[in-house]
């Protein structure tokens, strides 16, 4: 929403001269998915189609066939592969590609930890603070228009906040049950 808004807000001869257009989420979410698996592919020999698998996480897999999908050691490498990721989209926008990379990321992130013996939900606190870790060390954007980085840092701030109300709630329930 953010995205159109911006793009709405330039002239339509402005928007063509700063290359300001729309992505549709589909299409963000092929980019992301593409380059993400091409990436873990080539640092863990891990083949396309088998990373393809773990971008589209789903989490009510049965645990007899998730545990095809990788083992420990490649969980390990796909781990340390993220950890060293470097995301460049040297036209941010609105943050759309930042945006969707960050949800494969996470998507790859959640099937690691249940590979660990770790089931995350979302919303959780853990997937907060992967948001926050991946966003300080893994998301770069620059563009002409200072407009636009303003708007990617606030689209990138809004999916932190959209867990408070969940992480709130979790740890509510959590001081209830202590008492």
């Amino acid at each position: 929403m953010l995205g159109k808004v911006f793009e709405n807000m330039l002239a339509s001869d402005e928007r063509g001269k700063s290359g300001t257009f729309y992505t549709p989420r589909g299409i963000v979410k092929f980019m992301s998915s593409e380059v993400l698996s091409r990436y873990l592919s080539d640092e863990t020999g891990m083949t396309v189609e088998a990373v393809q698998k773990l971008i589209n996480y789903d989490p009510d897999l049965p645990d007899s066939e998730f545990n095809q999908l990788m083992t420990p050691p490649q969980a390990k490498t796909l781990k340390q592969a993220l950890n060293t990721l470097k995301v460049l989209d040297p036209a941010v926008g609105s943050g759309a590609f930042p945006l969707g990379m960050m949800q494969v990321i996470l998507n790859v992130k959640q099937a690691i930890a249940r590979r660990e013996g770790m089931k995350i939900q979302r919303g959780s606190l853990t997937i907060s603070q992967w948001k926050r870790e991946i966003i300080a060390n893994n998301l770069y954007g620059v563009d002409i228009k200072p407009e636009a980085i303003e708007i990617a840092k606030l689209r990138m701030w809004l999916s932190l906040v959209v867990d408070i109300p969940h992480i709130l709630e979790t740890k509510i329930t959590d001081i209830l049950n202590l008492s």
